[in-house]
């Protein structure tokens, strides 16, 4: 069964969020769904609060089956998850304590259970990101030693600039995994000099320290469209130019900047339990001149490319996103417009001083680096700064919450909305789930999975825990009615007994650095009895 069929449809009308649920051991003064906060001094309440949606929204025909819809978030065995930046409905300002009675979600029209189904909002701590980039070069005529372009230091700047980037004290930034694209004429003319995505700088260097002896092999013209469309990827089709045979950029040598959120296993193989990261991509072209090559892709082509897999946010107007006449349910008459911010792309304009970029390609661009030089070069760290800018505006890491419960129907269709119910701007997420082909039977029933929680019940992704985020560790089992206190749960730090705190918390310190922390509910028969972590700086 196609996960496609998981994919959430959008009334830009609600919001989703969900609070609690489970049984984390955390004190009562540091829960997190204790149905009150607020934000910056004023009340949270339904009235006031909205959200982003954090998942992909997928539309383009050549890039997916169904256009128009949100990438689902999905754990072992059924359980429903989004990924959200709660809001201030009218301010838009990130909502500190975000509550789950403020939101409607319902399955069927049932408001669905924290107590029974385990509904939760988890704030995300140290969610890894592990961002791909795609280096595109431009040798046709315009951007060679014919046009008085320093090729040489063209190249050389290119490589300060993967240095720099590696040096960075930003860990997103620095780990970073680069492709490289070199381009001129359309066709054979677009060449990957390195197509699998890498870190290792050798390679990286080698690649480019062998372009300038080839530079003007390409061709002279400039796909400067096409080269973009090749370098994200996915495409199969024929193109705005329709040329005769499909264009597969989706089987080619060249990986593609796919986006999306990762798991500690497959879902399918009921192994999925928990989220490990999410995958961001964007691309860096280095260009002079216009676009000249349209034999396959125009501009619309390249936009389309770069948005097929974006982000929503709130497009702020002076009035109200809600309608005086709304009725209670009738969400669709909520509406607030959006945004789509799809993959960046950084574009630095080779050419002297006074001279525009070229006006088509800067439109697409999320920022645009002109080097005000043909000979000597210098801006690695602007393109640093482009994408450390671009990706918190995407993805608002320092509010990202992650909203879950348990699905327990396996089998017919079914429909769930998250929805918010503003004063302000407002949104709503529908997610028609088809389980009528009976393969979800097989699936098992939702049994207790023991998690390692952060402080007031913060979700702590699967894998490692950084000192830099958390000193302290909760128990918390998901997924069960039953109750456990702190004298059922057991720690083990680097395989040695850890005493817990009266609140069944342990501390972490530099000393635990590499070793695995192991949380076990003692009290547990069945279902998934222990969790662990290692500790990182």
């Amino acid at each position: 069964m196609s996960m496609y069929r998981f994919y959430l449809t959008a009334l830009m009308a609600g919001l989703l969020a969900g609070c609690g649920g489970g049984d984390p051991v955390v004190p009562a003064d540091e829960e997190s769904d204790s149905g009150s906060g607020d934000d910056g001094g004023s009340e949270v309440s339904a009235a006031t609060s909205s959200y982003y949606p954090l998942q992909f929204y997928i539309t383009g025909e050549g890039y997916t089956d169904e256009s128009d819809v949100f990438a689902g978030v999905w754990f072992s065995p059924l359980i429903h998850g989004f990924v959200i930046s709660p809001v201030h409905a009218e301010t838009l300002a990130p909502l500190e304590n975000p509550d789950i009675t403020n939101y409607v979600v319902t399955v069927d029209g049932e408001p669905v259970s924290a107590a029974e189904q385990g509904l939760m909002m988890q704030k995300i701590i140290g969610l890894p990101v592990d961002l791909r980039t795609a280096i595109v070069l431009d040798t046709s005529a315009s951007n060679s030693a014919a046009a008085g372009v320093s090729v040489s230091a063209l190249v050389n700047e290119v490589k300060d600039y993967i240095a720099a980037a590696q040096a960075s004290s930003n860990p997103i930034i620095a780990q970073q995994q680069y492709t490289l694209v070199a381009y001129a004429d359309a066709g054979d003319g677009v060449d990957a000099l390195v197509a699998d995505f890498t870190t290792d700088a050798a390679t990286l260097n080698a690649a480019l320290d062998a372009l300038p002896a080839t530079w003007g092999d390409r061709g002279a013209s400039s796909a400067t469209y096409e080269a973009i469309v090749t370098a994200v990827g996915r495409y199969v089709g024929t193109g705005s130019g329709g040329v005769s045979a499909d264009i597969d950029l989706f089987t080619d040598d060249l990986d593609d900047l796919t986006e999306g959120y990762t798991y500690n296993g497959s879902f399918f193989g009921n192994t999925a339990y928990q989220l490990t990261g999410v995958r961001v991509s964007n691309v860096v072209l280095v260009s002079a001149g216009a676009n000249t090559n349209t034999q396959a892709f125009n501009k619309e082509d390249a936009l389309q490319a770069l948005n097929w897999q974006s982000l929503l946010q709130f497009v702020e107007d002076d009035g109200s996103g809600a309608t005086d006449d709304q009725a209670d349910g009738e969400t669709e008459s909520q509406n607030s417009d959006t945004l789509s911010i799809g993959k960046p792309l950084i574009y630095v304009s080779v050419a002297e001083s006074g001279v525009e970029p070229a006006a088509g390609i800067a439109e697409l661009a999320t920022e645009v680096i002109s080097t005000n030089s043909l000979t000597s070069f210098d801006f690695a760290s602007q393109v640093i700064a482009a994408q450390e800018a671009a990706f918190d505006e995407r993805m608002l890491l320092d509010n990202q919450y992650l909203v879950r419960y348990a699905m327990f129907e396996r089998d017919g269709t079914h429909e769930a909305i998250f929805q918010s119910e503003s004063d302000g701007y407002n949104y709503a997420l529908t997610t028609d789930i088809d389980l009528s082909d009976g393969s979800f039977l097989l699936f098992p029933e939702t049994e207790p999975v023991v998690e390692i929680a952060g402080p007031k019940n913060g979700y702590i992704p699967a894998g490692s825990v950084s000192l830099s985020d958390v000193t302290s560790l909760y128990p918390a089992t998901r997924w069960t009615v039953a109750t456990y206190e702190a004298a059922d749960y057991s720690w083990t730090v680097g395989g040695s007994l850890r005493n817990a705190n009266a609140d069944g918390s342990i501390t972490i310190s530099s000393g635990d650095i590499g070793q695995a922390v192991v949380l076990t509910n003692d009290s547990l028969s069945s279902g998934t009895t222990a969790a662990s972590l290692t500790v990182v700086q």
